[in-house]
C-alpha cells in the first residue's frame, strides 16, 4: 500500500491567553526529580498531559512514562448520511473515548469517514462545512477501519491495555489480526457477526470481567436462530462474570447454567428446560447458590410451564393486603418490569425475599426484599438496569 498522504487544514490563530498564576508553579519544575514529575504528570488529566508534552522533547519523553488512564473506548461500525448523491450512506467508524468517569462536557466522537480510497478523520460529522477549522484531515489512500484501529492500538499500548469500559461493535473486524493481544477492563460490551468473533474477543480478555454484554448481529433474522454453543458457555469469562447480559440463543447445559457465578443474568435460551430453572430456584431458598444474587431473566419464544417451574417451591402470590402494604415497591416494580401479578417467595434463613414472574416468554427471579432488623419486618425494593 502506497504511503499515505495527510491532507491538514490551516488552523486559524489563536488569540488565548496563557493562564496566569502558572508560570511560578512550573518555575522550579526542571530541578525536580524525574520520579516525581513522572508521578505529577500521572495524575493529572489527559488534555493537560498532552499540552505538557508539547512544551520541550524532555517533557514529552517523560509524560510517555506513566499509563494513561482511560475510562471509556467505543469502537462503532456505521454509516453515516449524505445528500449527495441523493440518500446516499458513507461508511464509519465512530471512536468514542473518555479519559474520566464524568466527562465534564458531552463527549465528542472522532470520525473515520471512508471517502473512496481515501479516510477522512473530523471531531464531528459536518458534511456540508464552510468553516475551516472543520475541513476533516485527509489520509489518502489509507483504509478507514485499519486508521481508526491504529488510534485504539496507540491508546491501549500508553494504557498498558488497561480500561475500565471497553465496547466492540465492529462486526466486520478480525480481532485475531489486532495487535492488541490482551486487554484489562471491567466492562465488556461486544456485538459480534459470529462466534469465531465472539471467541476473539473473549480470548483477548486478561483478568476476568465483572459486566459481560454480548450481542449478536442479526439484520432481520429471529434471535432463535442464532445460536450460541456451549463450547463458548464454557469461557471463564461468562462462566465468572458478575453481570451477564446475552443477545443470542445460548446452549445451556444444566451443568454450564448451574455453574454460572453472575449475580445478574440476563439472556435467552432453548435448551434449558423448566425443571432446570425449578431447581435453580429452589437452590437460592435453600441458601445455595451465588452469594449476593440478584436478578435472572430467561426468555424464549415459548409457553413457559408455570406448574413445573413452581413445584415444590413455597411461594404467595401477591394478594390484596401485599399490594395495600407495598404500594411503592408495586409502582416501581410495575415500571421496572411490566407486570402487576407475582409471586414472592421467602429464603429459608427469613433473611431475604424473591420475586418470581412466569409469561409465556420469559422467566423472571429476582431478589427484591431483606429484612430490616430496624424496622422488624421484610423491606422491598426493585433494581432494575
Amino acid at each position: 500500500m502506497p504511503e499515505a498522504v495527510v491532507k491538514k487544514p490551516k488552523k486559524p490563530k489563536s488569540s488565548a491567553k496563557k493562564p496566569k498564576g502558572l508560570e511560578p508553579a512550573m518555575k522550579r519544575w526542571d530541578e525536580l526529580p524525574s520520579f516525581i514529575q513522572t508521578s505529577v504528570i500521572e495524575k493529572l488529566p489527559f488534555e493537560t498531559r498532552y499540552s505538557l508534552s508539547k512544551c520541550s522533547k524532555k517533557m514529552m519523553e517523560i509524560e510517555k512514562v506513566p499509563p494513561v488512564f482511560i475510562h471509556r473506548f467505543e469502537l462503532l461500525e456505521s454509516e453515516l448520511f449524505k445528500m449527495e448523491p441523493v440518500d446516499a450512506y458513507d461508511k464509519a467508524i465512530i471512536v468514542t473515548v473518555d479519559f474520566v468517569k464524568v466527562p465534564s462536557h458531552k463527549s465528542i466522537p472522532i470520525i473515520f469517514l471512508k471517502t473512496g480510497n481515501d479516510t477522512e478523520v473530523s471531531r464531528e460529522y459536518i458534511p456540508h462545512s464552510f468553516r475551516s477549522d472543520e475541513v476533516p484531515t485527509i489520509y489518502e489512500n489509507t483504509d478507514y477501519i485499519e486508521k481508526s484501529l491504529e488510534l485504539f492500538e496507540k491508546l491501549m499500548k500508553r494504557s498498558r491495555n488497561r480500561v475500565v469500559e471497553l465496547s466492540i461493535d465492529m462486526p466486520s473486524w478480525d480481532i485475531s489480526k489486532s495487535a492488541v493481544k490482551e486487554v484489562n477492563c471491567e466492562m465488556f460490551q461486544i456485538r459480534f457477526n459470529n462466534i469465531d468473533q465472539l471467541n476473539q474477543g473473549l480470548e483477548m480478555l486478561g483478568e476476568q470481567v465483572k459486566n459481560l454484554r454480548a450481542f449478536f448481529k442479526f439484520e432481520g433474522a429471529k434471535p432463535e436462530t442464532k445460536l450460541v454453543p456451549k463450547e463458548i458457555l464454557e469461557h471463564k469469562q461468562i462462566q465468572n462474570a458478575e453481570i451477564l447480559f446475552i443477545r443470542g440463543n445460548c446452549q445451556f447445559t444444566e451443568e454450564l447454567f448451574m455453574s454460572l457465578k453472575g449475580k445478574e443474568l440476563n439472556f435467552s435460551s432453548s435448551t434449558i428446560s423448566d425443571a432446570m430453572y425449578n431447581k435453580f430456584i429452589l437452590r437460592w431458598i435453600d441458601g445455595g447458590g451465588v452469594d449476593d444474587f440478584q436478578k435472572l431473566s430467561a426468555w424464549y419464544p415459548k409457553e413457559f410451564n408455570e406448574q413445573i417451574i413452581l413445584k415444590n417451591v413455597m411461594c404467595k402470590l401477591w394478594d390484596d393486603k401485599f399490594k395495600k402494604d407495598n404500594e411503592r415497591f408495586l409502582n416501581e416494580f410495575f415500571f421496572a418490569y411490566g407486570k402487576d401479578s407475582c409471586y414472592q417467595v421467602l429464603r429459608k434463613d427469613g433473611r431475604q425475599s424473591a420475586t418470581i414472574a412466569v409469561s409465556e416468554q420469559e422467566v423472571l427471579f429476582l431478589v427484591t426484599g431483606k429484612f430490616c432488623e430496624k424496622t422488624d419486618r421484610m423491606e422491598y425494593y426493585c433494581t432494575s438496569e
